[in-house]
């Protein structure tokens, strides 16, 4: 990415300055006059797309203050000892040896300009003394208040790094050019300044500025700031960050929000064709909305309308869309770039997605887009889309909601992060995949966001239980309500339900007999080895092979999971040109986002919510007045264990309810939906478990939140709290050795982290118990196991596992 950025207008270069490096040749070997330039910029960039930051944080001197800290920020990289670390070859002195930081030697040039009692002094000295390091590890070596003899031996020797004739050049370049820079960017500096104090430089400024830096800890310690104050500190930490990594990466210029109402109504019809929660979203009132209409009435068109609206309320430098899956994040960022935005995902400056795959993601779309492309340039392509992501550079980012709880729970960088969520919207769709505990989180996490960022939210769904709608209220209390008209849910009926005794594993008749009268069918399992051994038998006692039937689950590596999504695309999708009857056997992956329409589903019992979704790749896309299509659901496996991953009582209701409303070969009314959610959920025992868990997440939560500390990232604790939330680790099959070893030996480690499988930790601790796991070599980050993997079959842990009982036994 290096080489986007702006070089210094010739009237603005201090060229007295140009012997002052910032960076060494390996990093493109910029002046430190051209960086701070850079970081400038980059600032500049933040004021152009958030001009009310200052307005909403409260702090009127933010971009003054925001300025003069990144235009001193790097003073103390004049220092001999870090110049001579910059020569090519690099030099070891007594700078590295010593770990010595720059930033803490900057700090005693702020005083030329804000001296004690000064009201911006202490905003800038934290600013500058924490954009590589957190405070403690600051104080740790140089001292807090205080310092004791070896510290304070640290700080003499950094002073000492500051030849006289240096001193008189930085000198120079802040009385000629510090205002002069300010006003060519457009940044709103704050007049009068203190007057300049030269002789201010030594030791005792470095020494007081450490004091006063730790004294704004100790007072957050003995929580003598409110939220406003930490909101403010937040903020400069993230400003400054964001502007430092950008200039650093060569990321150039921030895009601008694009969105706009043409935007997000390009797929739509003219405006007298839409239907009405599009209408009421592209014309609703300022703030956060809940958003209730049918599976395939167009509810992503509608959400991106509200989003348009808001930003014509009041501008938003940022729009996230939150999804829980990475193969509907995946679809999503394709759908936003290529039907809105209309613009190649390969190649944009729009549209980005976030998550642990992301840049296999990227990898994958440029080796497929361009037979050109070799591995190394695709990989190195990939990864530079990856760092923007990072640096919050693209305008739309899609991403699950676990993305915003690295904020929460103060992981490193989490400033920047709050930063782009401060005005942001948030589209939250399939909100009802998530189990009462990590909605308690998210939910907690929108309403802070919305009280101390002024952040807004659209809730969309087409199931929302009365328990997710009570605590979405309390968190957003003045949300409006979108509710699609009883015209668009009539047209939405779709389904006619037919329940049937006893489970798919008897009945796999009924599936052979749909596809030989030429139907394309869904098979949808509620756990993995189930899937598969419907799969096996369907092989084998009804002859069907990979032409005409594809398994699909959770437990398939990369690689092999976005081919079997790009056939489905191909056989059964939507948009698909070259359908044909198909079978797809499936875990509830298939639930969301995947756009594909079948001609019916077998499915196992689940909670209503999750069976409305399966429906919904069912008769989908397609014209108002189509034939309903069937769709059976089975009465078993019922039970605590055979429910799995589902709550059982919650399984058993809804199947209770869904019998009387639709049993008997009756069509699903979704204008019924809500109501039949209410009669589920307004069980004692259901609902007196789904509160106690949320409640018992929500209050741990909030504890997390009340422990966010400025200029200070997670502590180990904390960090453990958060990677707790994912359950399941990733590893290599035995199966999957030799193209992950060759793909290592070239050198090709993105190619090779595709053949990875995730498993949850319960797996993998029978994997473990089994003696099947095989560790790791060095450098690795995933153990081997000896556990059989085909991109067939995926990885069969119940047959590994029943093969080494049938061992021990």
């Amino acid at each position: 990415m290096s080489g986007k950025n702006t070089p210094i207008p010739v009237e603005l270069r201090p060229v007295h300055m140009d012997y002052l490096l910032a960076k060494s040749a390996d990093f493109g070997g910029d002046s430190l006059a051209q960086h701070t330039w850079d970081v400038i910029c980059r600032l500049a960039d933040q004021q152009r797309l958030r001009p009310h930051l200052a307005i909403e944080i409260g702090d009127q001197r933010l971009w003054h203050r925001m300025y003069w800290s990144i235009f001193f920020h790097d003073f103390g990289k004049a220092a001999a000892g870090f110049q001579e670390r910059l020569a090519s070859p690099k030099q070891t002195n007594q700078w590295a040896t010593e770990h010595h930081r720059h930033e803490i030697l900057s700090l005693a040039f702020v005083e030329w300009l804000f001296p004690r009692n000064n009201v911006d002094r202490l905003p800038i000295l934290c600013a500058v003394a924490s954009h590589h390091k957190d405070a403690e590890d600051i104080f740790a070596r140089y001292g807090g208040r205080g310092r004791d003899k070896d510290q304070l031996r640290r700080v003499q020797f950094l002073v000492e790094q500051i030849k006289p004739e240096v001193t008189d050049d930085l000198w120079t370049w802040l009385e000629v050019y510090g205002q002069l820079w300010a006003t060519a960017v457009n940044l709103p500096i704050i007049e009068p300044l203190t007057p300049a104090r030269r002789e201010s430089f030594g030791v005792e400024a470095v020494c007081r500025a450490l004091d006063d830096f730790n004294g704004c800890l100790i007072d957050y310690e003995d929580n003598l700031f409110d939220t406003e104050r930490l909101l403010a500190d937040i903020h400069y930490r993230g400003l400054i960050l964001t502007a430092d990594h950008a200039a650093s990466a060569g990321a150039g210029e921030f895009p601008p929000m694009r969105l706009t109402q043409e935007i997000a109504s390009k797929p739509l019809p003219a405006p007298d064709k839409w239907r009405s929660h599009q209408h009421d979203t592209a014309r609703c009132n300022e703030g956060s909305a809940i958003m209730i209409a049918p599976t395939g009435s167009g509810k992503t068109e509608a959400a991106l309308l509200w989003a348009a609206r808001q930003i014509e309320h009041r501008p938003a430098a940022r729009l996230f869309y939150t999804l829980p899956y990475q193969a509907s994040m995946n679809a999503m960022m394709e759908r936003l770039c290529a039907r809105f935005f209309q613009v190649d995902p390969n190649d944009n400056v729009d549209v980005t997605i976030q998550h642990s795959r992301a840049t296999l993601k990227f990898y994958q779309d440029m080796m497929d887009a361009d037979s050109g492309t070799n591995p190394k340039t695709a990989t190195i392509a990939a990864k530079e889309r990856k760092n923007l992501a990072r640096l919050n550079y693209y305008p739309v980012q899609v991403f699950s909601p676990y993305q915003m709880l690295k904020a929460a729970y103060s992981l490193k960088g989490y400033e920047s992060l709050l930063v782009d969520y401060t005005g942001g919207l948030f589209i939250f769709d399939e909100i009802h995949a998530y189990q009462s505990s990590r909605l308690a989180l998210i939910v907690t996490m929108m309403g802070w966001l919305a009280r101390n960022y002024k952040a807004r939210f659209l809730v969309m769904t087409a199931t929302l239980p009365p328990t997710v709608q009570a605590v979405l209220k309390d968190a957003l209390p003045d949300c409006q309500e979108i509710i699609a008209n009883q015209q668009v849910f009539a047209e939405a009926r779709r389904h006619m339900v037919h329940i049937r005794d006893g489970a798919i594993l008897d009945h796999l008749e009924l599936i052979n007999q749909d596809f030989a009268t030429g139907r394309s069918v869904l098979v949808c399992c509620n756990q993995v080895a189930r899937a598969q051994e419907v799969y096996q038998r369907l092989k084998k006692e009804y002859g069907f092979t990979r032409d005409n039937m594809l398994l699909l689950h959770g437990r398939f590596n990369g690689k092999d999971r976005t081919d079997k999504e790009r056939l489905l695309a191909k056989v059964v999708g939507v948009k698909s040109t070259q359908r044909r009857p198909f079978i797809i056997v499936a875990t509830q992956v298939v639930e969301v986002s995947l756009d594909i329409d079948l001609d019916t589903i077998y499915t196992e019992p689940a909670p209503l919510e999750a069976l409305l979704q399966r429906f919904g790749r069912v008769n989908r896309g397609r014209n108002v007045g189509a034939p309903l299509c069937p769709v059976h659901i089975f009465r078993e496996p019922m039970g605590e264990k055979e429910s799995r991953p589902y709550n059982f009582p919650l399984v058993q209701a809804s199947m209770e309810v869904l019998e009387c409303y639709c049993g008997g070969g009756r069509p699903i009314d979704e204008a019924l939906v809500t109501i039949m959610l209410r009669e589920i959920y307004e069980r004692e025992a259901i609902v007196r478990e789904w509160q106690a868990e949320y409640e018992r997440s929500a209050k741990a939560f909030q504890d997390v939140l009340d422990r966010m500390k400025p200029y200070q990232s997670a502590d180990p604790s904390t960090f453990h709290e958060f990677y707790k939330l994912f359950d399941g680790t990733q590893v290599i099959p035995i199966d999957s050795e030799t193209e992950y070893d060759n793909a290592r030996e070239k050198g090709d480690f993105l190619s090779a982290s595709q053949y990875l499988v995730n498993v949850s930790w319960g797996q993998y601790g029978q994997i473990k118990n089994k003696g099947l796991d095989k560790g790791r070599e060095e450098n690795e980050y995933a153990d081997h196991v000896d556990v059989p993997y085909s991109e067939e079959w995926g990885l069969d842990i119940a047959g590994a596992l029943t093969n080494a009982k049938d061992e021990d036994e």
